[in-house]
C-alpha cells in the first residue's frame, strides 16, 4: 500500500511540475486594474493571430475557391415556381417566366417535368416546337423508370425520354433515388460492391445498369451531343442515414465516371430538399462526391446543388457547396 501511495505522489508531482513548465512557456496578461484596460497587455495575444496567418499560407482556405469560381447556373424557375403551390401554370405563366429569366441572362434552363397525364406544359411545348424555339440549352426532367412491375424497374422507355424525342429537346436530367425502397440492406458482395437486393431480387448491379441503358437511349436515340445530368435527389440524406446509402453513393459516382467518354454523363446533381441542414452536412457529402469524381478522371465533371429555401440556411449552405467541390447550382428565380 505504501509502495502504491508513493508511485501516486510521485506521478502527482510530475504532472504538476510539468503544468507550472507550460504555463511559465505561455505569454501571461497583467491583470486588469479596476474597469481600466491596458492595450498595451494584449501585445501578446498578437502572437497567435501571426500564427495563424502563417498556417493559412501553408494551408490555403477552402472558402478562396469561392473568389475565382465561374459558377454553372442552371435555372429552375418555370419548374420550381409550381412546386408545393396551391396554383399551377397556364400557357402564358411560362412564356412569362422564360421571357424573364433569359432578360435576366440565363442560359441553361429547365422547361418541363412530365406526368402520366396531359398537363400545360404538353401543349405550352408543342407551340414552342412549332414555332421553332426549342433551344438547345433547354433541359427536361426525366425518371429513370416510371413504374415498378413484379418488383423490379419497368423496361418500357421512360416518359420523360419519350416527351424529349416528341418536342425535340436535347438535354435530359435523368432522376434517380440512392436509397430506393426496391432496396434493402445486405451484407457487401465479395467483390466488395455494395448489394441491394428488392421484392424481385432487384441488385444494385442491375440498378447501375438500367442506369447506364437510359444514358444510352438518350445519346443513340435523340442526340450524341445531348447534355446528361443525373441527379442523386436524395444523396444527402443516404449519405447521412446510413454507412451503405453513403457507399452506394460513392459507388454510382464512381460508375458514372467510369463509363465511356461517349456515354459519361456531364455532370451530377444533388440536392437538400427540406432545407433543415446546417452548412456542414451539405459540406461532407459535397467533398465526398468532388473526391469520387476527381480521382477517376472525371474532374471536367459539373457538380450542382439545389436546396429548398425552409428555415433560413439555404444561402450559407449553398456557399459551403461551392467552396468545397460543387461547380455551380440549381436553381429558381424569385
Amino acid at each position: 500500500i505504501l509502495a502504491e501511495l508513493l508511485v501516486a505522489t510521485i506521478a502527482k508531482t510530475v504532472k504538476e511540475i510539468a503544468k507550472k513548465a507550460v504555463e511559465n512557456s505561455l505569454p501571461m496578461l497583467a491583470a486588469p486594474v479596476g474597469d481600466e484596460f491596458d492595450f498595451a497587455t494584449t501585445k501578446n495575444d498578437f502572437v497567435l493571430y501571426e500564427n495563424l496567418k502563417v498556417l493559412d499560407g501553408f494551408v490555403p482556405s477552402p472558402y478562396d475557391r469561392l473568389k475565382t469560381i465561374k459558377p454553372f447556373v442552371l435555372d429552375n424557375s418555370i419548374r420550381e415556381s409550381t412546386v408545393a403551390q396551391s396554383r399551377g401554370h397556364v400557357k402564358e405563366d411560362k412564356y412569362s417566366i422564360l421571357r424573364a429569366v433569359e432578360e435576366l441572362g440565363f442560359e441553361n434552363i429547365i422547361v418541363a417535368s412530365f406526368g402520366e397525364l396531359p398537363q400545360v406544359e404538353d401543349e405550352w411545348l408543342g407551340e414552342l416546337n412549332d414555332q421553332g424555339m426549342m433551344k438547345p440549352s433547354f433541359f427536361c426532367f426525366s425518371e429513370m423508370f416510371d413504374r415498378v412491375e413484379d418488383g423490379q424497374p419497368s423496361a418500357d422507355c421512360p416518359l420523360g425520354i419519350f416527351k424529349m424525342i416528341k418536342y425535340n429537346f436535347h438535354n435530359v436530367i435523368i432522376e434517380m433515388d440512392v436509397d430506393h425502397k426496391l432496396f434493402t440492406e445486405t451484407a457487401n458482395a465479395e467483390d466488395g460492391a455494395p448489394v441491394s437486393a428488392g421484392q424481385g431480387n432487384w441488385t444494385f448491379q442491375q440498378h447501375c445498369a438500367l442506369l447506364r441503358q437510359r444514358i444510352e437511349m438518350v445519346k443513340h436515340e435523340i442526340s450524341e451531343s445531348s447534355i446528361i445530368f443525373v441527379n442523386f435527389r436524395d444523396a444527402a440524406a443516404a449519405y447521412a442515414h446510413s454507412d451503405a446509402g453513403a457507399r452506394r453513393l460513392i459507388t454510382l459516382v464512381c460508375f458514372l465516371a467510369r463509363l465511356p467518354l461517349a456515354l459519361r454523363p456531364n455532370g451530377i446533381l444533388f440536392e437538400e430538399p427540406m432545407g433543415d441542414v446546417f452548412p456542414w452536412r451539405i459540406r461532407d457529402v459535397c467533398r465526398c462526391i468532388r473526391h469520387a469524381m476527381d480521382v477517376n478522371r472525371w474532374e471536367d465533371g459539373e457538380l450542382l446543388f439545389h436546396i429548398h429555401k425552409n428555415f433560413g440556411m439555404a444561402e450559407a449552405v449553398v456557399q459551403e457547396a461551392l467552396a468545397h467541390g460543387a461547380t455551380g447550382v440549381w436553381t429558381g428565380v424569385s
